[in-house]
């Protein structure tokens, strides 16, 4: 990664001096990590000191530091890419050492992040996802300027302990996972048209007005494409139990190729699946309608996800504790309230798993 003199800039609070990344801060992160996750954090790039600088500079990772009067690594977070689109970046693999938390040094090491790389024409979307066990993350993205957008049930292990003498990921999972709000921030405005499914064209309307996107609207057409084959692919998160799909085209072979991913997953042991499509295709009302009839409902708008803006669908095992997810604005509860609707509408449907 370059460091270009005007974007190369400091800020220092508490005796930490707050900074992009440089090349030897590598070795500080992998022991970071390694003070309070030991060797189970799943994410093994922060591990390799040599992968993260090469991960850098292919421009596929971004990450600040916060380093001590001895030039040590005490915070790390970083952006990087998870959506089929470039420009799009997600924030997340955040840790602090011990003796630094609750010093204000976390909001200050994320503000200097997205005001310096915010400046990078290849970076246009950015997000998180909050955890909706407590409600600090999600004030902390607010105040950023990030926006509620999706409600992901089941997205983080309940379990999840941070110690140094406990493996922060234990492989026994006790009760419901926890639900995340992916908030994003718009760094770069892009006007584009995309195609509402109609059981959801008011939902969708709404977060975008939420997310203050320029977007013209048009209703997804009946039928399906004829001479199209779906274009289709998962990821597995054992740590999580859950199953990400990505349908990149969306064809005629669409229930046969779904079919077979969810099957997969289930099988693999997953809690719950997400499906994540493009709003850019003009079949994606009968897509909607295909997944529905399998018993998958409602999770939110991914803004840029495949250039187009995504819809997130998803799917859980068990019966979710709506009355358990933590929301801190109304628009999130608003949120909630929708995707508990189409849950209950869409269980009719479900088959057995």
């Amino acid at each position: 990664m370059r460091h270009d003199e005007d974007c190369h800039s400091e800020n220092t609070l508490r005796g930490c001096t707050v900074d992009l990344f440089r090349p030897g801060d590598a070795t500080g992160i992998a022991h970071l990590f390694r003070s309070i996750y030991g060797e189970h954090y799943p994410h093994k790039t922060v591990y390799e000191p040599e992968a993260l600088i090469r991960a850098c500079e292919e421009g596929s990772y971004f990450p600040v530091v916060a380093r001590n009067g001895q030039d040590e690594v005490v915070e790390y977070t970083t952006f990087y890419r998870t959506a089929p689109f470039e420009g799009v970046y997600e924030c997340g693999q955040g840790l602090v050492a011990e003796r630094f938390r609750r010093q204000g040094i976390s909001s200050r090491l994320l503000r200097h992040a997205v005001d310096v790389l915010g400046r990078r024409p290849d970076m246009q979307e950015v997000f998180g996802e909050a955890s909706c066990a407590q409600l600090a993350l999600q004030k902390a993205a607010a105040s950023l300027g990030y926006k509620e957008s999706a409600l992901a049930l089941d997205a983080i292990p309940p379990s999840v302990v941070i110690s140094k003498e406990n493996a922060a990921f234990p492989e026994e999972k006790v009760g419901n996972g926890i639900a995340s709000l992916l908030m994003f921030r718009c760094l770069r405005q892009e006007s584009q048209r995309i195609y509402l499914p109609s059981v959801y064209a008011s939902r969708l309307r709404s977060i975008c007005s939420w997310l203050d996107r320029n977007r013209h609207f048009t209703v997804a057409r009946e039928g399906w494409p004829s001479g199209f084959s779906t274009r289709a692919d998962s990821s597995w998160f054992p740590r999580s139990h859950r199953t990400w799909i990505t349908v990149s085209t969306i064809g005629d072979d669409l229930h046969h190729r779904l079919g077979v991913l969810e099957r997969e997953g289930w099988n693999q042991g997953a809690r719950t699946i997400h499906v994540r499509l493009s709003l850019g295709s003009p079949w994606i009302g009968r897509a909607v309608d295909l997944l529905r009839s399998r018993g998958f409902f409602l999770g939110g708008l991914l803004p840029r996800w495949f250039d187009r803006d995504g819809l997130l669908l998803q799917k859980v095992r068990d019966e979710p504790d709506f009355g358990a997810i933590q929301l801190y604005s109304a628009r999130a509860m608003e949120l909630l309230s929708w995707i508990e609707a189409d849950w209950r509408a869409t269980t009719r449907l479900r088959p057995a798993i």
